[in-house]
């Protein structure tokens, strides 16, 4: 099963060797070990706000949601084409967010 890593942590890998993983990464597992939850799992919460590139890429989710949330949330529209350059579309729009509270206004 696809399995999404929640806190990093190294472990043995589908490789059979140790690897380091990160928040998001996803990796197929016969069972999710511990710092992973299943995409399938209840307990795993999806958000495009949030989500890795191979989150996004991996998990199950509509068009018309991931448009929907990126015009509410960023003001930009997504152009329908495959999924991988979708994704790049969403994070594009994520990278390009700029939180007015981060900009220094007293700068000449």
């Amino acid at each position: 099963m696809k399995c999404v890593c929640v806190t990093k942590c190294y472990i043995e890998g589908p490789s059979g060797r140790n690897q380091l993983f990160v928040r998001g990464d996803v990796a197929e597992f016969k069972i999710c070990p511990d710092h992973f939850v299943s995409l399938d799992s209840e307990e795993y919460e999806f958000s495009f706000a949030k989500a890795s590139e191979t989150e996004l890429l991996e998990a199950t989710w509509s068009f018309s949601e991931a448009k929907d949330f990126v015009k509410i949330a960023y003001d930009r529209e997504l152009k329908k084409t495959d999924k991988a350059d979708i994704v790049k579309q969403i994070l594009d729009a994520r990278y390009r967010a700029v939180n007015p509270a981060d900009v220094d206004h007293t700068r000449p």
